[in-house]
């Protein structure tokens, strides 16, 4: 994958507010690493775009695999 993260110092709309943690809030809420991507398919799905296919549920590793050497990119 691409790594992005040099690019991040002129995209960050505020850059001098502080990021806001949502650990707390999604930890209450019991979300779940798929869940996060469940989540967010339905807010796609809402805007009227397409659903994830099910190639994506049934092939994509949403936690790293204990004992298993593994590089996993966002992109």
């Amino acid at each position: 994958g691409t790594m992005l993260t040099y690019l991040e110092h002129d995209i960050i709309p505020f850059p001098d507010i502080e990021g806001i943690d949502l650990g707390p809030a999604m930890k209450r809420k019991n979300f779940t690493e798929e869940s996060i991507f469940q989540y967010a398919d339905e807010f796609f799905v809402a805007l009227n775009l397409t659903r994830v296919p099910d190639r994506f549920w049934n092939l994509s590793i949403f936690k790293k695999i204990p004992n298993r050497h593994m590089a996993c990119h966002p992109t």
